[in-house]
């Protein structure tokens, strides 16, 4: 019972602890591979746009211009969820875990939360760190106000305009975010060179 006890007692121990610093280059890597994935499905939304747009001023053109086919809803990020999962990977990536016991109390759970990519990235390239926030929330507010029966954007309802003005906001928000996915690439293979790439280590 006695080592029982003390398991219990060092489990718990190490269970509130505050969790260790992130190895930057393998959270830097991860966060690269989610806007790289979200850059991937933001090309597949303006496939999408174009052919819709194309459509729209030629009706009799072939569907197929609807590239992906049957599956560009789910292939690009207008698709229901996509983007909250990816703002939610994001953010667990930047913010790092906190440990069950750390959530309980408001302080411990500021303080897990202070030990994480952002705050790395605030210290070394806070510019990209402002990037980053403004090109995310920017891309997601687009989606978030024109998913809803994304079709029928490009129909009678809306004017050539208002078409346009879609176009130019998707072309915008998507570019800041291959721009800034960009920047991260350039920031982890300069700081953070493969093994026999480069003379940092």
């Amino acid at each position: 019972m006695a080592k029982v006890g003390t398991g219990v007692l060092d489990g718990l121990r190490k269970a509130s602890q505050l969790p260790a610093w992130p190895n930057a280059r393998e959270t830097l890597w991860e966060l690269y591979a989610i806007l790289d994935e979200w850059c991937d499905a933001a090309a597949a939304t303006s496939r999408y746009a174009r052919g819709l747009s194309r459509l729209r001023n030629d009706p009799s053109a072939s569907q197929y211009l609807l590239d992906p086919g049957p599956t560009q809803m789910s292939a690009s990020n207008i698709g229901l969820g996509y983007v909250e999962a990816a703002i939610f990977d994001a953010k667990a990536v930047m913010d790092g875990r906190v440990p069950a016991l750390a959530r309980i109390r408001a302080s411990r759970r500021r303080r897990a939360l202070r030990r994480g990519l952002r705050t790395i990235l605030s210290v070394y390239c806070p510019a990209l760190l402002d990037q980053f926030e403004e090109a995310t929330a920017a891309r997601a507010e687009w989606v978030q106000l024109h998913r809803k029966d994304f079709d029928r954007w490009f129909d009678d309802s809306h004017t050539d305009a208002e078409v346009t003005a879609l176009l130019a906001q998707m072309d915008a928000t998507r570019a800041a975010l291959l721009d800034v996915t960009g920047q991260l690439r350039d920031f982890i293979t300069t700081n953070y060179p493969l093994p026999g790439t480069g003379s940092n280590t």
